[in-house]
């Protein structure tokens, strides 16, 4: 399984995050009772660790250079959430995609093709 490579610019830093997926859940089918899981891994190039809300944006299609939420269909995005402290450079952190998920768990996305965004707002800004 190939890493997931994706970069966002956050208000007070810019993070490279890596997200490896537990399942093979991007380009697969999706069955109702998959539980799936994210693992996220801070670049290594970051010198110290960072604390904030790591927010997972998953949406339908592929090739996107950005995943956010559609202001006109805030239900077309799937968000995870989970408050890390001290995520260190090179650090691997695993997100429930069941867990704490709007708007629903992602167990329940209707099968097709997916891309995601993980994003640590360190500044608890983006709402």
């Amino acid at each position: 399984m190939k890493p997931l490579k994706l970069l966002r610019t956050s208000l007070t830093a810019s993070l490279a995050l890596t997200i490896a997926f537990a399942a093979a859940f991007v380009n697969a089918q999706q069955t109702a009772s998959r539980h799936l899981f994210f693992h996220i891994t801070l670049s290594p190039e970051l010198r110290h660790p960072v604390s904030g809300r790591l927010l997972l944006f998953v949406s339908p299609g592929h090739g996107a250079t950005a995943v956010d939420v559609n202001m006109m269909s805030q239900a077309s995005t799937y968000i995870a959430a989970k408050e890390i402290t001290s995520f260190a450079p090179g650090q691997t952190i695993d997100i429930d995609a069941n867990e704490t998920v709007f708007p629903a768990p992602l167990s329940q996305a209707p099968e097709g093709d997916y891309q995601a965004q993980a994003v640590l707002d360190v500044g608890h800004t983006n709402n």
